[in-house]
């Protein structure tokens, strides 16, 4: 019942989305979507792209997000969102436990960011 973690779904067998029928895609998140909330008795609104590639979902998989309720969806590509995000197409930032509190907030720094981006195109 707290309110400081959200759980989001899948989908039912971990599929390519982009790969699937748009009935099959219709019941595998409608399905993952239903079992997470008869679990939690919560609403499940969020929404996790399998493999999370850019060609591994597309426009009919984001109608159907929609469709279903969803407010958003993340996927593995990683980079930084801002108000212009488009909230069914949400990157990601690469957080491990590797690191410590410096090295978190480098991460979210976005000029820390850009420097790296830098060094790791020269």
């Amino acid at each position: 019942s707290s309110q400081l973690i959200s759980i989001g779904c899948h989908c039912r067998s971990h599929v390519i989305l982009s790969k699937c029928s748009k009935d099959q895609t219709f019941e595998e998140i409608k399905s993952s979507k239903n079992r997470i909330e008869e679990k939690t008795g919560r609403k499940c609104d969020l929404f996790s792209y399998p493999n999370g590639k850019s060609d591994d979902f597309n426009i009919e998989t984001v109608e159907i997000l929609k469709f279903l309720n969803f407010s958003s969806a993340v996927t593995t590509i990683i980079g930084a969102n801002n108000h212009k995000s488009d909230l069914y197409q949400l990157n990601r930032l690469p957080i491990t436990g590797q690191g410590n509190i410096a090295s978190f907030k480098r991460t979210l720094n976005p000029i820390s960011r850009t420097l790296r981006k830098l060094k790791n195109s020269i």
